[in-house]
Parts: C-alpha cells; structure tokens; sequence
C-alpha cells in the first residue's frame, strides 16, 4: 500500500525546510524581528509536516502514529504563535501580538492535554492502492486548532492585506504585503483541503501539498521582494 498522504507532508517537508534555510540565510544579512519570527514560523511548520510524514514511511504501529500526530500538533502551535507576532511588529503593536501568543499557547497546552487525556490509537484506512491513518479524538479539540489557525491567518492576511491597500502608491510596500497576504491565503486553502476535504486520495492529497508550496513559495517571494533595478542612462556627450 502506498501511504500517499504521507509523502505528500514528505514532499512539503522537504520545500518548507528549503524555505526556512533561504529564510535563515537573508536574515543573518539583514536582522529583523518580523523575519526571525518568520522564520520561527517556517521552522516550526516543517517539523509539522515532518512529523506528519513519518505514517507509513518510519512507521505503522497506530500508537506510535498518535504520538506523532501529536507532536505535529505542538509544532503547528509554535508556528501559529510565532505568525501572531509578524503582523503586529509591523502596525507597532507587538503587545497585541504578545498577549494574542500568550492566549494560543495556553489552547495548545489545552489541546495537549486533551489528547493526553483521550489516548485513541490512530487506525490505518486503506483506498486501494492507497493507505493513510485516520486522526481520532474529540471534535472540541479539533476546534481549538481550527479557532487557532483561523485566527493567526486571518490577522496576518488581514494586516498585509491593509498594509499593501494602505500604501499601495508605494510599489515595494505593496508588492511585499501583496505577496505575504496572497501566500497565507493559499496556506489556508491547503489546510482546509488537508484537514477537511482529504480522505486518502491522490488528487486532493497533491491539490492541498501545491497549495501549500504556493503558498509557502510567495510568502517567501514578498520576504526577498526587491524594487526592480531601473535600466542604466547612458551619459549625455
């Protein structure tokens, strides 16, 4: 059996670690806290993805696969926490974005315990020729992550999605907040897709992995985004 879903968080693991190395690189060259937060985020989601990818390819022992899951899950709760401070360190208000950290970190510590207090092995569902592990436990649970995610996306979107309509007489501002604002939104679409809509099959498995590389891809892109160079002016003889 082919553990297709697994190679597809392979496949986002490798390009997000990728990214995050690129990441790192340009902010050794230029320190900024939003990108060290970023970068933070871009770190902390390729361990989620990591760690959803282990299934089937290291291993298939259902309690195992639960305690993999699980970690994903604190991964993908450093990674929210480390995006609420992006928008706000640019709108100068890193107090919200502290106190809004602070809040999700206390969800996730409750979605831990949760799952600790709910050990369901995770089963393996197999749609021939394909195989995946089916995720079990509560629905409250389920929407603490959705409440988490939703919120850092939609405040990030949200700000760069301002910031670029704010200045967008000012081409680089705008390009940047464009492409930052466009990426989470193709984030979003892929967790949607991965979370809600995937069932196994390769299709939808390879929509929710592209949307997430695009994604991940033009946040990158209005990170490193720079004002085109203007053609030389040859001098007046």
């Amino acid at each position: 059996m082919i553990p297709i879903i697994s190679i597809s968080n392979l496949v986002n693991t490798l390009v997000m670690a990728a990214l995050a190395v690129r990441l790192i690189y340009k902010l050794r060259q230029n320190h900024h806290d939003g990108l060290m937060y970023l970068a933070g985020f871009y770190i902390a989601l390729t361990g989620f993805w990591a760690f959803r990818a282990m299934p089937g390819i290291l291993t298939d022992n259902p309690y195992t696969v639960m305690a993999t899951n699980l970690v994903s899950y604190v991964f993908l709760y450093v990674a929210t926490t480390s995006l609420l401070q992006v928008p706000f360190i640019f709108i100068d208000r890193r107090h919200w974005g502290v106190i809004l950290g602070i809040l999700n970190v206390m969800v996730g510590l409750i979605f831990v315990i949760g799952r600790f207090l709910n050990p369901v092995p995770h089963l393996p569902i197999v749609i021939v020729p394909y195989v995946f592990w089916q995720e079990t436990y509560p629905l409250l649970l389920r929407a603490l992550t959705g409440i988490s995610t939703f919120t850092s996306t939609t405040i990030f979107m949200g700000v760069f999605f301002y910031l670029g309509h704010k200045e967008r007489d000012n081409t680089i501002i705008y390009r940047r907040s464009m492409y930052l604002a466009s990426g989470m939104l193709f984030l979003v679409l892929a967790s949607f897709i991965f979370f809600l809509a995937s069932t196994g099959g390769f299709v939808v498995s390879i929509l929710a992995s592209g949307s997430c590389i695009v994604g991940a891809y033009l946040m990158l892109r209005g990170i490193s985004y720079e004002s085109p160079k203007e053609p030389a002016v040859p001098p007046t003889p």
